[in-house]
């Protein structure tokens, strides 16, 4: 039973990855996703958003879940154990309900 990305608390993962490039982030996005969508159905989780910052040579990504034990298994299983899973608060600034890139 899928659970709506709505009704999912947030979580913020970090990375640390000193080698930090687009290509090395693509490569994660798309190794995390595919393990999440494989075990959605059991885990609830969705990754929704990577950033890189290369000088600090960390990665973060915002997940929806169920729960942060979820997302670190997501992440364990994908090759790229999280260096840290934090609860995370979501809000939308005003004006932007429904903005897209």
């Amino acid at each position: 039973m899928s659970i709506p990305l709505s009704v999912r608390q947030r979580y913020l993962v970090e990375w640390y990855h000193p080698d930090a490039t687009p290509e090395a982030l693509e490569r994660r996005v798309a190794a995390v996703t595919a393990n999440a969508a494989a075990r959605s159905a059991d885990d609830g989780v969705a990754l929704l958003t990577t950033f890189l910052l290369p000088s600090d040579e960390v990665v973060f990504g915002v997940f929806a879940a169920r729960s942060g034990e979820a997302v670190a298994d997501v992440c364990r299983r994908s090759g790229y154990p999280a260096g840290r899973v934090s609860e995370a608060v979501e809000a939308t600034a005003p004006g932007t309900e429904g903005h897209t890139r």
